[in-house]
C-alpha cells in the first residue's frame, strides 16, 4: 500500500486522479476512502469498477469518462448519496438492473458508449435532472421516462431512434431536449407541455402535426424557422389507401407516413367515433388534465379495465386542431404537402369530428400558403 496515496486520500474529500494511466481503482481507497465525496478518474485505462466501491458510502460524484469500462457493477446502487455519474466515452453495453435504485441521482452522463436500451423502470429515478446518452445504439425510449418528474435536460443525439414514446410530452420540468442525428420518422402529434427547447436536425421525418409544427415555428427550430419559405401544395392521392404495420402508404405520391392510427376509411365514410372513444374523451374532461388521468390510472389501476388503463397511461394520440379535444383512437385528418430545399414532409391536421374539420382554417400568419388535401377518416 502506497503511503503517499494514503496521505493524499486522508486529507481530502475530493480526489483528482485524472490522466494518471491507472488500470484499476487504487486499493487504498477501499480502506481509507470512505469519507471521499468526489472521485475523478477520467482518462485512465480502468476496465472495471470494483464491487468494494460500496464501502465508499459518502460518494456524491463519480467521474469515469474516457476509460475502458464495459459495465457498471450491481453494487453501485448501494451508494445512496450518489448524485452524479459520468461514464462518457467507455464501452458500456447495458446498465445494471439495480441502477434505478439510485434515488438521489440527478446527473447521468453516458455519451459515446454502446447502450442499446435504457432500464424499463427508469421512471423510478425521480431526482434525475440531466440525462445524456448521445452516441449510443438506442432504438427506443421507455414509456416510463414520463415519470422522471425532475428531468430538465435530455440528450439523445446520434442514436437509432425511430419514434418517441407518447408519454414523453408530459415531462413537467423539461427545458431542453436534443434529438439530432437519429432515424425519427415522426414526432409526437401533441407538443411538449413544458415547451422545452428542441433540436431535431438530421432525422427522417415524413410528417408533422399542425400543432407541433406551430410549436417548432414559435421556438425557431431549424428548419421550421424557415417555414415562410416553404411551398405547401395539394397532392393527388388514390382514393384507396394501403395499410401495413401501422404505415399508411400513399401509392400515388410514393410517400410513407407512420401515423399511429390503424384503420383508414374513405373520405365518404359515414363512420363516427366509437362509444369507447367518446368515453375516453369524457373521462379526460372529468379528470381535468391528462397528467391527472395518468396518476389516477396508476393509483387506482384495480378499478380500471386493462384496455382503458393502457390508453390513459400512454396518453392521447393527437389534439383536435379546432376545439382542442384530445383524441385517442379516432380522428379526421387533413394533409398538406410540404416541399422545401432541405425538407420533404407533410403537415397533418387532426380533428375530433367532421364539423371541426369543415370549419377549421389554418393560421396563415404562422404557416403561410397552406393548400389542403382531402380529409380522411382514421380510426385505431
Amino acid at each position: 500500500m502506497d503511503d503517499h496515496i494514503v496521505k493524499e486520500i486522508q486529507k481530502s474529500f475530493i480526489l483528482h486522479w485524472n490522466y494518471r494511466n491507472l488500470t484499476n481503482f487504487p486499493e487504498e481507497l477501499r480502506y481509507h476512502g470512505n469519507h471521499v465525496e468526489d472521485l475523478y478518474l477520467k482518462g485512465n485505462f480502468i476496465a472495471q469498477v470494483p464491487t468494494w466501491i460500496v464501502e465508499m458510502k459518502n460518494l456524491v460524484e463519480l467521474h469515469l469518462s474516457g476509460n475502458n469500462l464495459n459495465k457498471l457493477p450491481e453494487e453501485i446502487s448501494s451508494l445512496k448519496s450518489l448524485q452524479l455519474i459520468d461514464v462518457n466515452q467507455n464501452r458500456i453495453k447495458q446498465l445494471p438492473k439495480s441502477f434505478t435504485d439510485l434515488k438521489h441521482l440527478n446527473h447521468f452522463f453516458a455519451d459515446d458508449n454502446q447502450l442499446s436500451y435504457l432500464p424499463c423502470d427508469i421512471g423510478r429515478l425521480k431526482s434525475l435532472a440531466i440525462l445524456s446518452v448521445a452516441k449510443n445504439n438506442l432504438r427506443q425510449i421507455p414509456d416510463t421516462i414520463s415519470e422522471c418528474v425532475s428531468l430538465q435536460e435530455l440528450n439523445l443525439d446520434h442514436n437509432e431512434l425511430i419514434c418517441l414514446p407518447k408519454s414523453i410530452i408530459y415531462l413537467p420540468n423539461l427545458c431542453y431536449i436534443s434529438l439530432q442525428n437519429n432515424n425519427l420518422q415522426y414526432l409526437p402529434n401533441i407538443p411538449f407541455y413544458a415547451e422545452p427547447t428542441i433540436l431535431i436536425r438530421n432525422n427522417d421525418l415524413t410528417y408533422l402535426s399542425y400543432s407541433f409544427a406551430r410549436y417548432l415555428k414559435r421556438k425557431h427550430v431549424p428548419p421550421i424557422e424557415q417555414v415562410s419559405d416553404w411551398n405547401f401544395h395539394c397532392a393527388r392521392f388514390n382514393s384507396r389507401h394501403e395499410l401495413f404495420n401501422h404505415t399508411i402508404i400513399h401509392s400515388a405520391s410514393d410517400n410513407t407516413h407512420v401515423i399511429p392510427l390503424q384503420q383508414i376509411y374513405s373520405p365518404v365514410s359515414i363512420n363516427v367515433p366509437s362509444l369507447y372513444e367518446i368515453s375516453l374523451r369524457v373521462a379526460y374532461r372529468l379528470s381535468y388534465h391528462i397528467r391527472d388521468s395518468q396518476r389516477i390510472c396508476r393509483d387506482r389501476s384495480e378499478m380500471l379495465p386493462k384496455v382503458i388503463k393502457k390508453d390513459f397511461v400512454s396518453g392521447p394520440t393527437a389534439l383536435c386542431d379546432s376545439c382542442n379535444t384530445l383524441l385517442y383512437n379516432y380522428a379526421i385528418i387533413k394533409l398538406y404537402s410540404i416541399v422545401h430545399s432541405s425538407t420533404n414532409i407533410e403537415l397533418v391536421n387532426f380533428f375530433c369530428k367532421l364539423s371541426c374539420a369543415q370549419k377549421f382554417s389554418p393560421n396563415f400568419r404562422e404557416l403561410p400558403n397552406l393548400l389542403p388535401i382531402d380529409w380522411i377518416l382514421c380510426e385505431k
